[in-house]
């Protein structure tokens, strides 16, 4: 029943994309991915972080771990599904889009290729890290 729930959720957030809908954080794999309660995997949209077999990747799961306690209430804006059934999403946690605080802090990077949203710009623009 949960999963027939999930996936009826995401399909009405594709198909009406400007949906914000409040999910609970079940756990964070990477600097750029979390699963949420249920299961859903969630991509960060527009950014790259490390991969976890770097010491730059650990510390960037470390810093997102840090920040956001498990369990914690996030609005997600979905984008889109990738080619790995990821559903890929803006992340907000009280009010900061975790997207950008990844990209500032210097955990990811902005990926240009990718992120076709006007404030990706702005998280470049106040990055350490080039664009990808």
């Amino acid at each position: 029943m949960r999963s027939k729930l999930c996936t009826i959720i995401i399909v009405l957030c594709l198909v009406y994309p400007s949906i914000v809908l409040s999910e609970q954080l079940e756990r964070i794999i990477d600097g750029d991915t979390i699963v949420l309660q249920g299961g859903e995997r969630v991509r960060l949209y527009g950014i790259d972080s490390p991969e976890m077999s770097t010491d730059a990747g650990i510390k960037a799961r470390d810093f997102l771990v840090s920040y956001i306690p498990l369990g914690s209430e996030l609005k997600v804006e979905r984008e889109a599904i990738d080619h790995y059934g990821r559903t890929v999403a803006l992340l907000y946690f009280k009010g900061e889009c975790l997207n950008r605080v990844m990209v500032v802090n210097g955990h990811a990077q902005v990926w240009g290729k990718y992120c076709k949203r006007s404030e990706c710009k702005e998280w470049w623009m106040n990055s350490r890290l080039p664009l990808k």
